[in-house]
C-alpha cells in the first residue's frame, strides 16, 4: 500500500504533467544528480511563432499556434553546460545548446471587438508554416537553492546565435491601413472570408540555419525532488532582399532528474 505522502507526491506529479501538457508541451529531461548538463527533449504545442513582414510596404504577418489546433506541435532538443558558479553567491553561467522545429496553423490578427476594444486574435485562415532552428547561448543565470544539483530556483537569460529555415504561406494583415484599406476594414472586423478575399497572399521560404543572427533566451526553472520544471524562451531575427524574419518558441517542460 502508498503511504499518503507517496500518494501526493504522485498526485502532485500528475497535476503537473497535466498542466504543461496543456499549457505549454511535455519534455522529458535527463540530468545527473551528481553534477554536470542536462538534456531535454520534448514538444512544445503553443507559444511558436513566425514572423514576416515586407520590407517594401512594411504589411506583416504573424502565424502562431492556434488553441484551436492542439495537434499543432514542434520537437526540440536542448542541451544545458554545467552551471559554474562565480562565487559563494547563486551568480554564475552555462552555454545553452537547442535545436528546435515549430508547426504553426493560425494567423494573429489585429481585429477590432467592440468600439473601444483592440486586441491580438488568432484565426484559422488556412495559412501555415513550418521551421527549424538552432541556438548556441551563453546564460547568465541566478540561482536560489542548496547547489545547482540539488532543489532550486533558477532564472536565466542569454544572448547568443541562431538560425533557422521556415517556410510557408500568409495573409499580409498589418500596417495595411494605408496600403490595402479594404484589407484592413477586414481584419478589423475579424472577417476570415474577407481577408481572403482582399488580403495579399503570400508564400515564403527562407534558408539560414548555416547564417548566425543575434539570438536571445530566456530561462526559468525550478527543481524538487525528482521533478524538474522549465520555461523556456528563444528567439532570432533575421531578413533577406524581400522580407524580414521572426522566428520564436516557447517550451513549458516537465522532466525527472536521476
Amino acid at each position: 500500500m502508498f503511504s499518503p505522502t507517496l500518494l501526493n507526491q504522485k498526485k502532485f506529479y500528475l497535476a503537473l504533467f497535466c498542466l504543461t501538457y496543456w499549457f505549454g508541451g511535455v519534455g522529458l529531461y535527463a540530468q545527473s544528480s551528481g553534477g554536470g548538463g542536462y538534456f531535454a527533449v520534448g514538444y512544445s504545442n503553443m507559444g511558436q511563432s513566425v514572423g514576416v513582414q515586407d520590407k517594401g510596404t512594411q504589411e506583416k504577418a504573424v502565424l502562431n499556434t492556434g488553441s484551436y489546433d492542439r495537434s499543432a506541435s514542434g520537437f526540440f532538443v536542448n542541451y544545458a553546460s554545467s552551471p559554474n558558479l562565480f562565487g559563494a553567491g547563486g551568480l554564475g553561467y552555462n552555454f545553452l545548446f537547442s535545436y528546435t522545429e515549430l508547426n504553426v496553423t493560425a494567423q494573429i490578427v489585429q481585429g477590432s471587438l467592440g468600439s473601444s476594444s483592440n486586441s491580438p486574435q488568432t484565426l484559422n485562415l488556412g495559412t501555415s508554416a513550418q521551421g527549424r532552428g538552432f541556438f548556441v547561448v551563453p546564460r547568465l543565470f541566478y540561482l536560489w537553492g542548496q547547489s545547482p544539483y540539488d532543489s532550486y530556483f533558477m532564472i536565466s537569460a542569454g544572448l547568443g546565435l541562431g538560425g533557422f529555415n521556415t517556410e510557408g504561406d500568409l495573409y499580409l494583415t498589418e500596417n495595411t491601413e494605408n496600403t490595402n484599406p479594404t484589407c484592413f476594414a477586414k481584419k478589423k472586423a475579424l472577417d476570415v472570408e474577407g481577408i481572403q478575399a482582399n488580403c495579399q497572399k503570400r508564400s515564403f521560404t527562407y534558408s539560414g540555419m548555416s547564417q548566425g543572427s543575434p539570438a536571445l533566451s530566456l530561462n526559468v526553472e525550478k527543481k524538487w525532488g525528482y521533478a524538474l520544471l522549465g520555461l523556456n524562451l528563444k528567439g532570432v531575427n533575421a531578413s533577406d532582399d524581400q522580407y524580414d524574419y521572426s522566428f520564436a518558441t516557447l517550451a513549458v517542460n516537465l522532466g525527472v532528474a536521476f
